[in-house]
């Protein structure tokens, strides 16, 4: 099964760890086909903290929303099992917790 990890953030340093603890996680549970895809940052990619089974992918793009035809190319070409989208941010109102409570 081939993962696709995509994200704009890969060059900062704490998020480089998170990334890389993912991949590993990963790899330790069988899946050894892992794709990390990233845009063009003026930091280089600290590709020392990640497993070397895992393999990087430019999308040739210097930001997140012109990497929309290179991530749709990677795809259609790669036709990764499961993509995750790095971060992952979650937005929750009070409005809507209140809405979802059941009384």
């Amino acid at each position: 099964m081939k993962i696709a990890i995509y994200s704009s953030l890969i060059s900062t340093g704490a998020f480089a760890s998170v990334v890389a603890g993912l991949s590993r996680a990963l790899l330790i549970q069988g899946y050894t086909d892992i794709d990390i895809l990233y845009v063009d940052n003026k930091i280089p990619v600290p590709t020392e903290k990640f497993p070397a089974e895992v393999r990087f992918i430019h999308l040739e793009c210097k930001r997140t929303l012109t990497s929309i035809i290179p991530l749709i190319k990677y795809l259609k070409c790669e036709n990764p099992s499961v993509i995750i989208s790095m971060p992952c941010l979650l937005y929750t109102s009070d409005a809507a917790d209140e809405e979802d409570s059941v009384d």
